[in-house]
């Protein structure tokens, strides 16, 4: 899931434009990047001066991203005129609305690690665990995959993912049983919250995890359930109760492209494949990822004659 979750995030960004060695080395640094993206803002910050091992790995392995990317952002605005629509060439002819200036190449590369991040990390991981607890819950499975039929006549549209409305049931159930564990942020100014008042410059953090889980909002919150999701379920999340990618000014940039990413997966393996548990499977779970992901998930593919 990761390494083809990286390569469609690479060709929606570069339109086949990023070569394969460039894709090797995203592979090779992109655990480390997301390895301290968990743990560097649990620390104090003056552990980011520090000339200890892994914050030396975290930002050589930052740098040698935004290396790659930047030679990756600055080969397509040479080749503008071959450009195929992807998302780098329409950030690259993108202007300000104020001024008319282009974004800056420093911004550019950004977007592209951001989006790079996200469909590294977060995306592989909800469709392992949607893939797990599809295994676990047969009747789940088979309702998805009537729903998706057969393989697909050709390239998947987003007219096809909106017919798939269970398909999608079972991507949100996904995000709000496997969520970022931490989410940070830094008050700008004096602010109250919950009746406490915390200071300029206070670092905060809440759970995702916690919120959608919460059984003040969710009935049976520990329980795999696609159908709540479904028109006439009886159930909606309250407003800012279920936030997979954040909300307000911080929500994340790629939430519709993730979603579609994932559907897209869901629906393309599911047309062709059955993934099966094997006898005996022992799944653990790695906290070192900004969504806590499965380990030693192995299904067995099965072709769906």
């Amino acid at each position: 899931m990761k390494g083809l979750s990286v390569a469609v995030t690479a060709e929606t960004l570069f339109s086949g434009r990023m070569t394969d060695q460039v894709l090797a080395q995203l592979n090779r640094v992109l655990p480390v990047v997301e390895k301290a993206a968990v743990e560097r803002p649990m620390m104090p910050k003056v552990v980011d001066h520090l000339p200890l091992p892994f914050v030396r790995r975290g930002d050589e392995a930052m740098a040698r991203m935004r290396a790659v990317v930047a030679e990756a952002v600055a080969a397509c605005r040479r080749q503008t005129s071959r450009s195929e629509g992807d998302m780098v060439a329409c950030l690259l002819a993108a202007r300000d609305p104020d001024t008319g200036r282009p974004l800056s190449d420093d911004l550019v590369c950004d977007e592209v690690i951001a989006m790079l991040i996200g469909g590294a990390a977060n995306v592989p991981a909800t469709l392992a665990w949607a893939w797990f607890h599809l295994a676990l819950r047969p009747g789940a499975e088979e309702r998805m995959l009537t729903e998706i039929g057969g393989p697909a006549d050709g390239p998947l549209t987003m007219a096809d993912l909106n017919r798939m409305p269970y398909t999608r049931a079972v991507m949100y159930e996904a995000m709000r049983l496997h969520s970022v564990q931490w989410v940070t942020q830094r008050t700008t100014a004096a602010v109250e919250l919950g009746g406490v008042m915390l200071p300029c410059g206070t670092d905060t953090a809440y759970s995702q995890h916690a919120l959608h889980t919460d059984p003040r909002f969710c009935p049976r919150p520990a329980v795999f359930s696609p159908e709540r999701w479904l028109p006439g379920s009886g159930w909606e999340p309250a407003r800012h109760a279920f936030v997979p990618f954040g909300g307000g000014r911080f929500k994340c940039v790629g939430d519709n492209f993730a979603c579609a990413a994932m559907m897209a997966t869901l629906a393309a393996v599911g047309g062709r494949w059955r993934l099966h548990r094997p006898p005996g499977l022992r799944v653990g779970v790695s906290v070192r990822e900004p969504i806590p992901s499965p380990t030693g998930l192995s299904l067995v593919p099965r072709h769906r004659s």
